[in-house]
């Protein structure tokens, strides 16, 4: 049974007024082996080095770190064709994608991401001085065209070809670096619904905003926006939310239910429409909270989701 709270929000709330106003912010950090031995043992790459430093030194950013180890799972469920289609997602959650070319991987996935425009905009190339400014493919390939051809600032990083044990002492440009490219993404913009960022801000909005959503609920709600979208696009959305940690998906009966998990921000601000009561977020989560606990299959979802701390 679809909550009353849903219909009341497609009744208040004006399609055309709403705005994006923030997005998670992770950063994506590609590169050499990460150990796992803790920060005791020897690092093995220069991603290694930089996850210590971050972990020790930016705490409170911490959560916001994304590596390719969290999401190596993604192609057992078949809801994305290939890793590329799940990265070009993954970048419109990010402030940043840090690569640090250290391994044939990294490179790899530095030509793809070039090419992409949700990851090249967000870009940190970190690049040995031996690779970069010089007549390498490298420079001469995917850097130029992110730095030069595509224009974006700030994406590059040029430190001293040095072992990972001594780029400690030069870890404060990449950070540099990374913090001027985290500074120029400003999100705040009018909600566009052929834009796919928006699209998947939309989504992780509606499931903070009614804590306990089913597929075909959020479908619903978002040809309200005028996104006619079909489950197999909604079910990437939502895959891609759960790998980052942003939703958990509790199965219940026969049905699955999606609740809130970090962060739990606003990323989407609505207007009322003209002449209709006027929306206020607070009071529409006051209300949807009562509606959940008076349904005894959402209050079990929610309870059942928020058991391991992952939804409050």
């Amino acid at each position: 049974m679809t909550l009353k709270t849903i219909n009341f929000f497609i009744a208040t709330v004006d399609p055309h007024k709403a705005t994006v106003v923030s997005f998670p912010e992770f950063i994506a950090i590609f590169g050499g082996t990460i150990s796992s031995s803790g920060k005791k043992s020897k690092a093995k790459s220069q991603r290694d080095v930089f996850v210590r430093w971050w972990s020790e030194n930016r705490k409170d950013l911490k959560d916001l770190m994304l590596l390719p180890e969290n999401y190596d799972d993604w192609s057992d469920f078949n809801t994305y064709s290939d890793l590329l289609l799940f990265e070009k997602d993954l970048g419109y959650l990010t402030s940043a994608v840090l690569v640090f070319l250290e391994a044939p991987g990294a490179i790899a996935e530095l030509g793809a991401f070039s090419q992409i425009d949700s990851l090249s905009e967000r870009l940190v190339i970190v690049v040995t001085e031996n690779h970069h400014p010089r007549n390498s493919f490298i420079s001469l390939g995917p850097i130029r065209s992110v730095a030069k051809t595509q224009g974006h600032a700030n994406s590059v990083c040029v430190i001293p070809d040095v072992k990972p044990e001594e780029l400690a002492r030069h870890i404060l440009v990449v950070v540099n670096t990374l913090d001027q490219k985290r500074a120029r993404t400003n999100p705040n913009s009018t909600f566009n619904p052929e834009d796919s960022q928006h699209e998947i801000l939309l989504v992780l909005d509606l499931v903070n905003l009614f804590l306990v959503c089913q597929i075909t609920e959020l479908q619903f709600l978002l040809s309200h926006f005028g996104i006619d979208v079909k489950i197999a696009r909604l079910e990437q959305i939502l895959f891609l939310l759960e790998k980052t940690q942003l939703v958990t998906c509790q199965h219940y009966g026969d049905n699955k239910y999606f609740v809130p998990r970090k962060f739990r921000k606003i990323y989407v601000d609505y207007t009322s429409k003209s002449g209709a009561a006027s929306f206020k977020r607070d009071r529409a989560k006051a209300d949807i909270w009562t509606e959940v606990q008076k349904d005894p299959f959402r209050k079990n979802v929610f309870e059942l989701a928020n058991k391991g701390g992952h939804a409050k």
